[in-house]
């Protein structure tokens, strides 16, 4: 028993460590029903993949993973995609696309949204026009782009965003 679990706390060190994504950008889309579709460009070191490598992901569903040739193999495990895309001999781009109820929560007219990566990303928040913000973490952009308020912050690795927020949709 203690062998198996320290193999696979070695087999998660080694896979984690793996893959170096160099630049994070992070696209979060806020929906009225407080579903979030996340889309995340990766630029990825491939000459560290061994066998894979673990990216943090929030209750994720209706996952599409893509590099330039197209769909790459993954597995969900907990709260995390393990990636096993194919070595390549440099950097590559990779795009995590997915749906997820995971970061909003709804109290009466009141939305809150809590968001926490484990990478340094720029990260804009996009919601619905009918959306009035009522706080959010500091230090935030706040623009409208598209009839949609967008917030936007440069975080830090293991960096958390809250925002609070009403919309119209019932």
């Amino acid at each position: 028993m203690k062998k198996t679990l320290l193999l696979s706390l070695v087999l998660l060190i080694i896979l984690t460590i793996s893959a170096s994504a160099d630049n994070i950008n992070t696209l979060v889309e806020v929906y009225p029903d407080g579903t979030a579709e996340i889309t995340q460009n990766l630029v990825i070191n491939s000459l560290n993949i061994n066998k894979g490598f673990y990216f943090p992901a929030i209750s994720p569903e209706n996952i599409e993973i893509t590099d330039s040739n197209g769909k790459v193999k993954f597995a969900v495990i907990n709260d995390s995609f393990l990636i096993q895309p194919k070595k390549r001999l440099s950097t590559y781009n990779l795009k995590i696309n997915y749906l997820t109820n995971g970061l909003t929560k709804k109290d009466k007219k009141v939305w809150e949204l809590n968001y926490f990566t484990t990478h340094s990303t720029p990260i804009i928040f996009s919601f619905p026009e009918s959306t009035k913000l009522i706080e959010s973490s500091a230090n935030s952009v706040i623009y409208s782009e598209d009839d949609q308020m967008k917030l936007g912050w440069k975080l830090a690795k293991d960096s958390s965003v809250k925002i609070i927020y009403e919309n119209e949709f019932k």
